[in-house]
């Protein structure tokens, strides 16, 4: 009975310390919580993470690399200068080499740097999407190596809203066009828009994409 005593006032000490650092949180605040230690938020974070990594593996890469190499000859001694061996230097020699390389220009090096940046850059643009629950990433039923980033409720709707304004600061521009003209205009200005995306790699009309 005196062995329990112990643990039973322990557990009663920590009910207490716990009870102590209980927090009050309002809807909104449970909201940010679960969207920030959310598993979307976790996989975006890492993925980001490791892409800079990559970033600063590539960066050294393309710096000179030097490699030393020290020695130590001993010659037993014969009352000469040169030891028992005539080719040594004395009956103690010591040696450092060092030798340094470093490639003057390497495009291939450069070109796969630039692209390792911009792998990173898009990572951290889905991590941030990602924290604001713009868009989704789920594993892929094809590849499980792969990763479908999709776009959310709340980031199409985000979207329209952002087409919605763009419309109407337009409609103000033309307002003291002819119907015919600013129908026109309008197509161009789709055309000019898509043929942009297009050269860009963008597919404007996708909801998803595979990475």
């Amino acid at each position: 009975m005196q062995s329990i005593l112990p643990i039973v006032g322990l557990a009663f000490c920590a009910q207490g310390a716990f009870a102590q650092t209980s927090i009050a949180l309002s809807l909104q605040d449970a909201m940010q919580r679960a969207r920030q230690y959310s598993q979307q938020v976790y996989t975006a974070n890492i993925a980001a993470l490791l892409a800079h990594e990559d970033t600063i593996q590539a960066k050294a890469g393309l710096l000179p690399t030097a490699e030393g190499v020290s020695g130590f000859i001993y010659t037993q001694p014969n009352g000469t200068p040169s030891g028992i061996y005539v080719p040594n230097d004395g009956p103690r020699v010591y040696t450092e080499l060092l030798n340094l390389h470093g490639d003057v220009y390497n495009p291939a090096k450069r070109a796969e740097y630039h692209r390792i940046i911009a792998a990173e850059a898009v990572a951290q643009a889905k991590r941030d999407l990602a924290e604001r629950g713009l868009v989704a990433r789920t594993a892929s039923h094809l590849d499980r190596r792969s990763v479908r980033v999709s776009i959310t409720a709340a980031g199409r709707e985000l979207i329209d809203q952002g087409a919605a304004e763009f419309e109407a600061e337009i409609a103000v521009l033309v307002d003291g066009l002819p119907p015919a003209q600013r129908s026109r205009l309008s197509l161009i200005a789709s055309r000019v828009v898509a043929a942009d995306a297009r050269r860009r790699g963008i597919d404007i009309y996708a909801t998803t994409d595979r990475v």
